[in-house]
């Protein structure tokens, strides 16, 4: 198969994947689905026109005002931090922070003996949430009965 066919065969089929996440997300109610088909059309948009525009985006899909909402977040110092605190030793998984309040978050697990986890297991003791929160962590945690909590709750927690 030469190379024009194979590529004008798969653009196709993302192209019909991109028409129904659009069709789907913005017949949601949920902001956080809206969001998400404002993405897909901008990458329908870069496969129709060639060039993808991602002013105004962190690169991660969300909007500047969630990331202003995450500049808020008040991290302790590390040496203000209580060595004995409940979340000492726990999985713990993060959802709804950008990549520096990541970095932060994880310098805090590695002080407190705390595994932070990417996904949502049986194994995970909680989730945290930040400004922009994955809905289907949160969707799986409650389904699993794993506590949520917000992260000026931890965050008081661990704080001296």
């Amino acid at each position: 198969m030469d190379n024009d066919l194979f590529l004008r065969k798969h653009t196709e089929k993302l192209v019909n994947l991109l028409n129904s996440l659009i069709s789907y997300c913005g017949s949601m109610e949920d902001d956080d689905y809206k969001r998400r088909a404002a993405m897909y059309s901008k990458m329908l948009n870069a496969l129709n026109t060639g060039s993808f525009d991602c002013e105004g985006e962190d690169g991660y899909g969300q909007s500047p005002a969630n990331v202003e909402k995450q500049k808020d977040i008040q991290f302790p110092a590390l040496d203000k931090i209580k060595r004995e605190c409940y979340f000492r030793g726990k999985n713990i998984c993060f959802t709804g922070f950008g990549t520096s309040e990541k970095r932060v978050l994880a310098d805090i697990c590695e002080c407190l003996d705390i595994s932070m986890k990417s996904s949502i297991s049986g194994v995970l003791e909680y989730l945290v949430c930040g400004a922009n929160p994955g809905p289907s962590k949160i969707k799986k945690c409650q389904t699993l009965n794993i506590p949520i909590r917000e992260i000026e709750t931890f965050l008081k927690e661990i704080s001296e």
